[in-house]
């Protein structure tokens, strides 16, 4: 079913990533926020394309399938930046040839 609901500023939505969602151009001078959170067992593994990277939230990772991500000490550090531009490259291989 289709559910139509609109937010107030300052609300958030919570979904599964692959809900299709839709919202309109956002006119306001304040940015849009929206993230994606995927848990998995470290035993969990990519298939396609290049090593994927992760952040351990709990336990051991005896299987070092995903990259470490950097942690991040400031906003926008050149280290991080160029991280995370080598994610969006490596994603753009898997999707785009997907």
């Amino acid at each position: 079913d289709i559910v139509q609901m609109q937010l107030a500023a300052g609300q958030a939505s919570f979904h599964h990533g692959w809900t299709v969602h839709a919202s309109g151009r956002n006119t306001t001078p304040s940015r849009r926020v929206g993230i994606v959170m995927n848990y998995v067992r470290p035993g969990v593994r990519q298939v396609v394309g290049d090593v994927e990277s992760a952040t351990l939230v709990r336990g051991e990772d005896r299987y070092r399938n995903f990259r470490s991500e950097p942690e991040c000490n400031r906003d926008f550090a050149p280290t991080n930046v160029a991280f995370q531009e080598d994610v969006e490259r490596r994603k753009r291989e898997v999707y785009d040839n997907a």
